[in-house]
């Protein structure tokens, strides 16, 4: 899946877009991705031409964030304690964290330039309650920097080693029933 990145313009991304691997992804998820990529598309198509993807990300998630506050509130959230709809890229991160994966793969995974990022702003490990199975892909984790050096891939033996060790799980059917869902960058942009 590819997700388009935020900040590009100020070089604090990796990349205009970045690749996620839909590891494990069962039907209903996909469903659900599929589902929120028509709900985009419709909105998109409803918008002016020239609108910028700026004014087409704050056009979308205003009202949503509207609708969430309102919802909140007559559950008895209130104030500071109220989520956003922000709140909870950091509470993705801390489940990325909980959940094992790298430094490199946490900036990969939510389209940072670099290791520190998630480190010094985004949720803490201790904070993370579900476990993730999608990982970003080695042509994303590439364009990493872990500290002022891009990535290389004698660095990135460990996710090799990784990404081998599941295709053998795959390969000898020990998967535990896993599908296997590969989609084009082109299909979810």
């Amino acid at each position: 899946m590819a997700v388009g990145n935020s900040k590009t313009s100020n070089n604090r991304a990796n990349g205009e877009y970045r690749e996620i691997l839909l590891n494990n992804i069962s039907t209903e998820e996909l469903a659900t991705l599929l589902h929120m990529q028509e709900i985009i598309r419709s909105f998109q198509s409803k918008q002016d031409k020239a609108a910028t993807i700026e004014q087409l990300v704050r056009a979308f998630f205003k009202p949503l964030q509207q609708t969430m506050n309102q919802t909140l509130k007559r559950l008895g959230y209130s104030g500071a304690s109220l989520p956003t709809v922000y709140s909870t890229r950091h509470q993705a991160v801390a489940n990325a964290k909980s959940s094992g994966l790298s430094d490199r793969e946490i900036a990969g995974q939510f389209g940072h330039r670099s290791t520190s990022t998630a480190k010094r702003h985004y949720g803490k490990k201790l904070a993370g309650w579900a476990k993730m199975s999608f990982r970003p892909s080695i042509e994303t984790l590439l364009e990493v920097k872990v500290g002022n050096n891009l990535s290389s891939l004698s660095t990135n033996e460990t996710i090799r080693e990784r990404l081998i060790n599941q295709a053998k799980e795959w390969n000898e059917g020990t998967n535990h029933g896993n599908q296997l869902n590969i989609m084009s960058s082109h299909e979810i942009r």
